[in-house]
């Protein structure tokens, strides 16, 4: 993680913010859409167990 970590940091100081979110906002969305479409192909019912298992748990620490 640490290296992760210094990767990230040098990245922000060697591109201005704008820069930055440009190119983080788009690599994030592919990513997570690639993630949702593959995942929603493969195991929809795994993920509809996993939300609702979240929901109670949700529920019960209210």
């Amino acid at each position: 993680m640490g290296s992760i970590a210094n990767v990230l940091d040098a990245l922000n100081q060697a591109l201005s913010p704008m820069v930055y979110f440009k190119i983080a906002v788009p690599v994030f969305f592919v990513v997570v859409l690639a993630s949702l479409f593959g995942s929603v192909r493969v195991n929809w019912k795994k993920i509809v167990t996993r939300w609702q298992r979240l929901v109670e748990i949700g529920k019960d620490k209210r």
